[in-house]
């Protein structure tokens, strides 16, 4: 299935950048497109800052 990531790919993706590697590094170890990686690790990002909202149901934020 072309287009769709796995969990863990989208895993490594998060692990690599809170490591602090860069979009284009993630890109480059992965494969994966370099916007693609940009469009989830600012996804990590949102979800991070919705988890401090307490209005915010966690398990739903969990899931994605």
């Amino acid at each position: 299935m072309k287009g769709v990531l796995k969990h863990m790919d989208k895993h490594t993706i998060i692990k690599l950048h809170q490591k602090g590697d860069s979009n284009r590094s993630i890109s480059k170890i992965t494969g994966i497109n370099r916007k693609t990686i940009g469009k989830y690790v600012n996804e990590y990002k949102a979800n991070i800052i919705a988890l401090t909202d307490e209005a915010t149901d966690v398990k739903e934020v969990q899931e994605k």
